[in-house]
C-alpha cells in the first residue's frame, strides 16, 4: 500500500475555492451518490484550506 502523501502527489483538485450554497445546490443534483449540499459546501471548504 502506498502512502498517503504518494497518492495525494497524483490527484488533480478539481476546485480551488469554496463553493457557494448555489453551486453546491447544482452539484448535488448532478452528483446523487453525495447528493448533500451541505456536505458538498463542508467538502469544499476542507478542501480550500492550506
Amino acid at each position: 500500500m502506498q502512502p498517503i502523501a504518494a497518492l495525494a502527489e497524483r490527484c488533480t483538485p478539481i476546485l480551488q475555492e469554496a463553493l457557494e450554497p448555489d453551486e453546491a445546490e447544482r452539484l448535488a443534483a448532478a452528483l446523487r451518490v453525495i447528493a448533500d449540499p451541505a456536505r458538498l459546501r463542508l467538502l469544499s471548504l476542507i478542501h480550500a484550506q492550506p
